[in-house]
């Protein structure tokens, strides 16, 4: 009789330990999913980055080139070149 109850007390233990292990990895991988995602675009022919202003899933950037200025627009869920306006000085 003694051990059938060790037997029950150390299953039950067991039990949630099992559990235990099974929501921390549900969590974790949650986690993952939800941190933010850092991409990296290259820019040909800007020399500065001067202003940047995002909506919704795209972000434009404004920078200084040679010739005047640029608007970039990059998609932040994928990091993708959008396109970009070139903008000249005035004369």
């Amino acid at each position: 009789m003694r051990a059938l109850k060790a037997l029950v007390v150390i299953m039950g233990v067991l039990i949630v330990v099992g559990f235990s292990v099974i929501a921390t990895t549900i969590v974790n991988r949650m986690s993952d999913s939800l941190r933010a995602k850092t991409y990296t675009t290259t820019i040909p022919g800007v020399a500065d980055v001067l202003e940047m202003s995002a909506s919704g899933d795209r972000v434009v950037l404004r920078s200084a080139t040679p010739n005047g200025a640029r608007l970039t627009v990059v998609d932040t869920a994928t990091g993708r070149l959008v396109g970009t306006i070139d903008l000249p000085r005035a004369p």
